[in-house]
């Protein structure tokens, strides 16, 4: 089967886009009527590190965890059947690379022809083969939907919103004056992260109910991904329940958003629906499909 645009994904984007780039309008023209010409110079700083997250973004971020690219020999089951999923729905199959952590996860970072599909030791270890490959699938939807762009470009002014409020944290020990900037730039960032964190939470649930709703159209197999749903779930719960971590989970701290699963220490919660909600609504188009 080929890929079909997702219209409930399409509409919702459509309303978050208005929403960010409202807010971009509006953040612009308060740094103008404010800061007047180095106002403009600082919007034309946010636009130029918006563009460097975008196009450095995917190669930093596999760096950051140190994620090692495939070759055929290296894991060809594994590169198969990606390519497999690909050729199935007419997209693009990504590269495939491996983060050596027992922390059982997957996430996408770039999209279309520069995507990465990256998968942990941990998830090769704990998923049977059918539970790996709706894995693997719902990931590819996130590449061919274009997710990681998309939620950066939404997600950057609440990101740079909660470092501000660390900085200002910090830089408040410094003194009276300090303590003054820190107070007023800590207030702003705190209204920044109020106002834009609704909106990227909305935006990033509807994409992974879509990348839920791809896996089955690439698999036809709706309890396959459901069971690899739970089991995720209760590998996370059974790692909070065991204490600290054995490994360190904040190597996918930088990936959190993206991945099939919240990791055991997410910088920003809540990003993902609930294995509840998506497993019901899986289990919703696994009847539609015995129905079909």
């Amino acid at each position: 089967m080929h890929w079909s645009r997702d219209v409930r994904l399409v509409a919702t984007t459509v309303g978050c886009g208005v929403l960010v780039l409202a807010g971009y309008v509006a953040f612009a023209a308060l740094l103008v009527g404010w800061l007047r010409w180095f106002g403009v110079f600082v919007g034309l700083g946010f636009g130029c590190l918006l563009f460097a997250f975008l196009v450095a973004g995917p190669p930093l971020t596999l760096r950051g965890v140190d994620a090692n690219v495939l070759s055929a020999e290296d894991a060809p089951q594994l590169l198969a059947a990606v390519q497999r999923l690909a050729q199935q729905g007419g997209v693009t199959d990504p590269d495939v690379a491996v983060v050596d952590t027992a922390e059982p996860n997957a996430f996408t970072v770039g999209w279309g022809r520069g995507a990465t599909l990256c998968v942990t030791t941990g998830l090769l270890a704990t998923l049977d083969r059918d539970e790996l490959e709706a894995v693997l699938a719902h990931e590819l939807a996130h590449a061919t939907n274009y997710d990681a762009a998309v939620l950066t470009v939404a997600s950057l002014p609440t990101l740079l919103g909660l470092s501000t409020v660390e900085t200002s944290r910090d830089v408040a020990s410094e003194g009276v004056q300090a303590v003054f900037l820190a107070l007023l730039f800590g207030v702003l960032s705190a209204v920044l992260v109020v106002a834009t964190a609704p909106v990227v939470v909305a935006l990033s649930r509807a994409r992974e109910y879509a990348a839920d709703r791809g896996a089955v159209a690439l698999t036809g197999d709706p309890a396959a991904l459901a069971s690899a749903l739970r089991t995720l779930a209760q590998a996370a719960k059974n790692d909070e329940a065991n204490g600290p971590p054995t490994t360190d989970a904040r190597e996918l701290g930088l990936v959190s958003a993206f991945c099939v699963v919240e990791p055991v220490t997410a910088p920003l919660p809540w990003l993902h629906p609930s294995t509840e909600r998506r497993v019901a609504r899986l289990r919703d188009l696994e009847r539609s499909v015995e129905t079909t």
